[in-house]
């Protein structure tokens, strides 16, 4: 007998390519649990429905339609803290132009989201929708 492929954790947002990510590892036999993170808390901010819920339904509806598991973790003071905040200070300051996206790859995507999915859902790998490969 072989020995049995890595549990890969796909970062689920909801959108085509993280889907597709899901999907592909299934089909190649890896074991996959998807896994939703919540960065921003836009209800606190608007009081109705926000983008979140739509991605939190289209991810729920993936891994139901690949029988996959999908759990959700919020990160929303992870963000704040670590993303937000220092973008708010590099823009009040005036002497960078503030990209969040980068910020949020390094802290949360690759920092706080691989850091739940290798500790916490005892995955052997992170694949996201995106091209990345972090080592180390």
């Amino acid at each position: 007998a072989g020995e049995s492929p890595p549990h890969v954790a796909v970062g689920l947002s909801g959108g085509v390519d993280s889907a597709v990510t899901a999907w592909l590892l299934k089909t190649a036999g890896y074991p996959v649990t998807g896994v939703l993170m919540r960065n921003w808390d836009e209800a606190e901010e608007t009081g109705g429905e926000c983008g979140f819920e739509k991605d939190q339904r289209d991810a729920r509806a993936a891994a139901r339609a690949m029988g996959i598991p999908l759990t959700e973790v919020d990160f929303v003071r992870e963000y704040w803290h670590a993303v937000f905040e220092p973008f708010l200070r590099d823009f009040d300051g005036g002497g960078a132009t503030p990209n969040p996206d980068l910020a949020c790859n390094r802290h949360i995507k690759f920092g706080a989201l691989l850091h739940h999915c290798t500790h916490a859902l005892g995955a052997d790998l992170l694949a996201t929708g995106h091209y990345a490969r972090v080592e180390g």
